[in-house]
């Protein structure tokens, strides 16, 4: 789950640092944030990070169980192979073969980096944090009047002093507590 985000992350700061370099002269106002501190501090990703591995684990739970049935057919198979007719051999050989393939485009469809069912969901789960991360930081960035941010990831030394990532947290968490008041709708007292 981690290896894409770390190249995204990785890519946009070098970027970042190239563009901030051009235009260093200008006396641009730079900062950074740590995406490590805000993926374990910012709740929304913890939620995710358990969703998947809640849906890789039933993904792997199903893989055993394939793998299990076909093993179990290979060890009888080779217990009874001497018992069968040519023809009844070769139709169960073709049956366990069709059966690893089975497994094997299963196993495919699972871990394929583009369009596996795994890809798909941490996709799916990462994309509006990601977007969301990205939305405040840029509004925490305005606010302050910052030119530039980048990626700690990314950068080889900084002054804590131009760390925006309490600040994007702080904005995250008190967004999320104002969709969290929405969702439950208007509290009403006691009924009297």
């Amino acid at each position: 789950m981690d290896y894409r985000y770390r190249f995204l992350v990785s890519v946009c700061g070098l970027m970042a640092c190239l563009f901030a370099a051009s235009t260093a002269h200008a006396q641009a106002k730079v900062a950074f944030f740590d995406p490590n501190e805000i993926r374990t501090k910012y709740k929304p990703f913890q939620e995710a990070e358990r969703e998947y591995n809640q849906y890789e684990g039933e993904l792997q739970k199903e893989l055993k169980k394939l793998e299990s049935e076909l093993r179990k057919k290979q060890t009888t198979f080779e217990r009874q192979k001497v018992m069968y007719m040519e023809n009844r051999r070769r139709e169960e050989e073709q049956a366990l073969k069709r059966q690893e393939e089975e497994l094997q485009r299963f196993l495919a469809q699972i871990t394929d980096p583009e369009r596996g069912k795994l890809a798909l969901k941490q996709q799916e789960l990462l994309t509006p944090l990601l977007k969301r991360v990205n939305e405040v930081i840029t509004r925490v960035a305005r606010e302050e009047g910052y030119d530039f941010v980048l990626n700690a990831a990314s950068v080889v030394y900084f002054n804590e002093d131009y760390n925006l990532t309490e600040k994007v947290l702080e904005e995250l968490n008190k967004d999320l507590e104002a969709g969290d008041e929405q969702r439950a709708g208007p509290r009403s007292g006691p009924i009297r």
